[in-house]
């Protein structure tokens, strides 16, 4: 199947409704109406990618058009569609939520994701740097055991023994919503990245080893770029 457009239907959708309330403009112009970027229109229009909320807020402000339906009906065909795949074809199929791609039989065997070339600290500040490029990064075949996930990364140190061990190779996803209270993340900040159990408020986070020979401490919100589920975990036992 490989990357056909999932949202087909939608892009047609989109494409005659920005002809009807964006009439006579290009799309970087009406890009820069929704505050986005033209190619992400472009990925819209071609059924690639859902408009964001943003947008769909954005379209709503400008044009008095709520098209929240839509968007929700296109997930839910998505969704039908990857559902009766995943059942006529068992484990040969995958759905990869970053790419937004339908991944069948052969085809499941081409995807890969980054490895970054630096390690999470667990207990003493790691190997790190900031903007890691894309290029810069090991391709490594997709674990399908796991969750849909971002990047892989080492974890140096033992601070997080004997759940997570120095050498270990962790599946790291994005999040989006609230951080679970005591669930293990990867919290990247600008001092570099750590694994730790977290206890967030709304200042920040409080982060909590699992040996116990190491104390807590806490990361100002300011100080926090991105956090990061853990959602796989590979031990190498020679």
């Amino acid at each position: 199947m490989g990357k056909s457009a999932p949202y087909t239907k939608f892009g047609v959708f989109f494409s005659d409704f920005l002809n009807m309330y964006f009439k006579g403009m290009t799309q970087t112009e009406v890009a820069n109406e929704l505050l986005t970027q033209q190619a992400f229109i472009s990925k819209i229009k071609r059924g690639e990618r859902l408009p964001s909320q943003e947008i769909v807020r954005r379209i709503y402000d400008l044009v008095g058009k709520d098209i929240k339906h839509e968007v929700e009906s296109a997930k839910k065909d998505r969704d039908d569609e990857i559902r009766e795949r995943m059942i006529r074809d068992g484990e040969s199929s995958y759905f990869d939520k970053v790419e937004e791609t339908l991944f069948i039989g052969n085809d499941f065997d081409k995807i890969t994701k980054p490895r970054l070339p630096v390690k999470v600290a667990a207990g003493m500040i790691a190997e790190y740097y900031d903007g890691v490029l894309e290029k810069q990064c090991e391709r490594t075949p997709i674990i399908k055991q796991f969750p849909s996930y971002d990047f892989t990364m080492i974890v140096q140190g033992d601070s997080m023994e004997p759940k997570f061990e120095g050498g270990d190779e962790i599946a790291c996803k994005k999040i989006e919503k609230t951080i679970v209270p005591g669930f293990t993340y990867l919290i990247d900040t600008k001092d570099g990245a750590y694994l730790k159990r977290a206890y967030p408020d709304e200042n920040g986070i409080k982060c909590v080893s699992y040996n116990k020979e190491y104390s807590d401490f806490y990361i100002e919100k300011e100080d926090i770029n991105g956090v990061y589920r853990v959602v796989g975990l590979i031990r190498f036992n020679i």
